[in-house]
């Protein structure tokens, strides 16, 4: 079977030379990888340059990562195909246990991230932290409840090629959401496959978003709006398909994402008829919707949606960088505790 692996850059020359190494010491040889460096303006030319006989390379100007996968995605010809950030890498073995949990039917297969640092230096940590026993019917439920599931960043997903070619090209306007649609699609075309087990590594460094100490309103406006964006395509998609779905319907991120908005850049807000008490409401609404998640889950998530809506901003802002945006942190970990079960030991998808 061959594989591709999609990697795209810009301005990532310290780390991409590091992403394609991983991808080529694959110990699942029948593999092909591609670059696409979406008009980086620093040396990654130079870098690409020294793979130039053992990778395809792929320069375009700079169109955001949804064009340059489209790009990639577009130019590959595996069964199977990763999307491999550049400052990201996966373990040796990683496409060969990909590959064993391939069948027919299979429309996405993911695994867990470790964290690494700039220098390469693990970090505790790993997400995300998957339910037990996250079966295919768990995550096609969790997505026609709320639009999204529990599932990696980029790197730990592989989109199966019939999946994709039902799909693509990713919608222009999605920008930087442009995984996070063909995540969200994946379940209602086939199953989706969970691998819990680290087979790569999220890089926490200074120019990528997990890495940031800054709680930045303005970065909370853009995400609810790209949240909205892509939940209504995905609410159109899924009509197509004969699903039933709720755009409005958040999850208990999107909710809490929401709220940050709301309080740090009100006049950029994206959802004119917010305020707090119709998102407490709309946090309620998520909390009860949210399978397996315990009464002390329950209490917890409502408690934090209260925190965000009462607390005054000077006290809001650092509270909200101790458990979003910490440096190491996986910036969900209150949400992962939550989703295991919230001390109760139930948990979402478990059967």
């Amino acid at each position: 079977m061959l594989v591709s692996v999609v990697i795209t850059n810009y301005n990532y020359e310290r780390f991409v030379g590091a992403a394609i190494e991983s991808a080529l010491a694959q110990t699942w040889k029948a593999l092909e990888i591609i670059v696409v460096d979406d008009g980086s303006t620093d040396n990654s030319e130079q870098v690409l340059a020294r793979y130039a006989d053992r990778v395809t390379i792929i320069r375009q100007a700079n169109g955001g990562q949804a064009a340059a996968n489209n790009t990639g995605l577009a130019r590959s010809a595996g069964q199977l195909a990763f999307l491999l950030d550049a400052d990201d890498i996966l373990t040796p073995n990683c496409v060969e246990r990909v590959v064993t949990r391939y069948r027919e039917g299979v429309s996405k297969i993911q695994f867990r991230l470790g964290f690494i640092d700039g220098d390469g230096a693990a970090v505790p940590g790993a997400y995300p932290l998957y339910p037990p026993n996250f079966s295919p019917e768990a995550v096609r439920d969790c997505v026609l409840a709320f639009g999204s599931y529990r599932s990696a960043p980029g790197t730990g997903n592989v989109f199966a090629r019939e999946f994709l070619e039902q799909v693509l090209p990713v919608p222009g306007s999605l920008h930087f959401a442009g995984n996070a649609y063909l995540s969200n699609l994946a379940p209602l075309y086939g199953d989706v496959e969970t691998i819990d087990e680290d087979l790569g590594h999220y890089r926490v460094h200074g120019a990528n978003g997990w890495a940031q100490s800054r709680v930045d309103g303005a970065k909370y406006s853009q995400r609810v709006a790209l949240d909205l964006s892509r939940r209504r395509l995905f609410a159109s998609k899924a009509a197509d398909l004969g699903y039933a779905v709720d755009a409005d319907r958040c999850s208990i991120r999107e909710v809490e994402d929401r709220m940050l908005s709301l309080r740090l850049a009100p006049s950029r807000h994206p959802i004119p008829g917010d305020t707090r008490l119709t998102l407490i409401r709309a946090g309620l609404q998520s909390i009860r919707a949210t399978p397996g998640l315990g009464a002390a889950g329950r209490a917890a998530a409502l408690a934090w949606y209260l925190t965000l809506a009462a607390l005054p901003i000077p006290v809001l802002v650092p509270l909200v960088g101790r458990f979003r945006n910490a440096a190491g942190s996986n910036g969900a970990g209150w949400q992962q505790w939550l989703l295991r079960g919230g001390g109760d030991g139930r948990a979402l998808g478990r059967r």
